[in-house]
């Protein structure tokens, strides 16, 4: 690749969790927004998986990506239960494969020897193709320009999974059809509150496809449950006070583990535009019946107003009142 085809500035980010230990773990490779879901991908695979990550910002034509990888696969220290291949939408623009099909060509040629690379070393993979990017003027408006080579490269992607029998996870459909819900901070990363939501449709698509092993899930949510009914009580219901990124998170691991049906609402201070939040109501705290507040888990879903929730749940007499960060942690405790 020739120099002056790289970016400005050209990056690496090499992640390896527990290192110090034998743990299943997995793989992502990607950019910097995959890097975005190492967190919360990990957090909802605690106690089965360790997540490592390589990101960079090569282009997939570029030879150090090929080096980078090769250097980290090579070794017997880490094998991967699994590999999550997000990589090439979001860099090397000086060569456009939506503008000839000559590079259309070169860039299915890379794509194919990447994958087959990681097919040699991982018998489970999963390719995951790019999503938009917007205007840096205007985060509501698609970038036209760049969506025409988002597209093209998205269909190198699925082409060559379906010849290599690799499983396919579209997360460029599924952000195009979550209706704003989940929107745009600059021209590519996703708002905090879209970390949690990916991973788990990700994570949920690789248990149908066996990708995850889907004894070892079904044994961590059955342990989680049970924690966090010895902590809170069987059958409870929960009202998550807060309707921002915290108590997405939230409600999503709570559905990881199954348990989404327990979120009777979310409660807010002060009233919303919006009568639903991840299609479950938003009421005023201030409105909850007596019922409500003696028998419902109150779970406090923010940092940075934790202490003023306490005290208006105090005021209300709301019996039942907990930290959401304690209640993930309960869930998150050591295997049994």
């Amino acid at each position: 690749m020739k120099k002056e085809e790289r970016e400005p500035i050209e990056w690496t980010n090499t992640w390896w969790a527990e290192a110090n230990t034998d743990h299943r773990r997995g793989l992502l490779i990607g950019d910097s927004t995959t890097r975005q879901l190492r967190g919360s991908m990990e957090a909802l695979l605690t106690n089965l998986y360790a997540v490592d990550l390589f990101a960079s910002s090569f282009s997939i034509h570029d030879k150090r990506l090929e080096d980078y990888i090769d250097m980290l696969l090579r070794r017997d220290e880490y094998e991967y239960d699994f590999i999550v291949l997000h990589y090439g939408g979001h860099h090397g623009f000086s060569r456009l494969c939506s503008e000839s099909s000559k590079e259309y060509e070169a860039y299915r040629k890379q794509y194919t020897a990447l994958l087959k690379s990681l097919t040699a070393k991982c018998k489970k993979i999963v390719c995951v193709t790019g999503t938009s990017e917007v205007l840096d003027t205007d985060v509501d408006t698609i970038d036209l320009k760049i969506e025409s080579e988002i597209i093209a490269r998205n269909q190198i992607v699925s082409d060559v999974a379906h010849a290599n029998c690799v499983e396919i996870f579209d997360l460029y459909s599924l952000m195009k059809k979550n209706g704003g819900r989940y929107s745009y901070f600059d021209r590519q990363h996703f708002n905090r509150d879209s970390d949690y939501f990916i991973s788990y449709r990700l994570l949920e698509f690789m248990m149908s496809k066996h990708v995850l092993s889907v004894e070892l899930v079904k044994k961590q949510h059955l342990q989680g449950r049970n924690r966090l009914a010895q902590m809170a009580g069987n059958d409870k219901q929960y009202i998550v006070y807060g309707a921002g990124w915290m108590a997405s998170e939230l409600y999503w691991t709570l559905k990881w583990y199954g348990m989404e049906a327990a979120i009777r609402c979310f409660a807010v201070s002060h009233k919303m535009k919006e009568e639903t939040f991840l299609e479950k109501p938003v009421v005023l705290i201030s409105q909850l019946d007596i019922s409500e507040r003696e028998t419902c888990i109150l779970v406090i879903s923010s940092d940075q107003y934790r202490e003023e929730m306490y005290q208006m749940a105090s005021a209300l007499k709301i019996r039942n009142v907990i930290f959401y960060r304690d209640m993930i942690n309960k869930l998150f405790d050591e295997e049994e």
